[in-house]
């Protein structure tokens, strides 16, 4: 899994034979092809020299993850984040038992930056957040966010 930066993603190859490690350039060449934009992405190894033989791999490019941070107020958690470009939502989750396990507080709009959750402010509780890109029905999801604890 890599993570989307505005710029072409080229993951490190590295190809054995037996105990041997093989050398880009001189046994193999590497082409990447949707290596840009969050989704799916493959590169295409091909042998070369002394090697032969073609293989294809995909891999995952997912959205960065953002910063969140958390605080009390009139009641409720507000909620604030770094925007991500080109997702399609975040997803936001709380826990009440200091990050052991989280529970869904919803999901945001892709232009917001911001959310206040009505929970019981009497408690103390950590929150994450990370967004995600649909792609040809499938979600593509960044990292969780650092968790942010509020007493």
């Amino acid at each position: 899994m890599h993570t989307a930066a505005g710029k072409a993603q080229k993951p490190a190859v590295t190809i054995k034979d037996g105990d041997k490690t093989l050398k880009k350039g001189t046994d193999y060449t590497v082409s990447y092809k949707n290596n840009t934009n969050i989704g799916t992405a493959s590169a295409t190894i091909k042998g070369k020299g002394d090697y032969t033989g073609t293989k294809t791999v995909k891999f995952s490019i997912v959205p960065p993850a953002t910063t969140l941070t958390a605080e009390k107020g009139d009641g409720k958690f507000k909620l604030s984040w770094k925007a991500v470009n080109g997702i399609t939502k975040y997803q936001i989750q709380y826990s009440t038992d200091g990050g052991k396990t989280f529970e869904s507080a919803g999901k945001a709009a892709n232009t917001k930056t911001s959310s206040s959750l009505k929970l019981d402010t009497s408690k103390t509780c950590t929150f994450r957040i990370r967004s995600y890109k649909t792609v040809d029905g499938k979600k593509y999801y960044s990292e969780w966010s650092k968790a942010v604890t509020v007493k």
